[in-house]
């Protein structure tokens, strides 16, 4: 079965919340030194921060 994905990193799509659920899809975003803007964690204590998967 041959694949749709094309053969190089790509952004599929991207999505933010204010915080908890739903992930709401974007066009697009900015990523600055705190992460995703538009995006929040309500619990900073266990969610969020510099160690998170997006960095600049």
């Amino acid at each position: 079965m041959m694949s749709t994905r094309p053969p190089y990193p790509h952004v599929h799509q991207i999505n933010v919340s204010d915080g908890g659920v739903p992930k709401l899809p974007v066009w697009e975003a900015k990523i600055n030194e705190w992460g995703l803007e538009g995006d929040r964690q309500r619990n900073l204590k266990f969610h969020g921060g510099p160690d998170r998967p997006v960095k600049t």
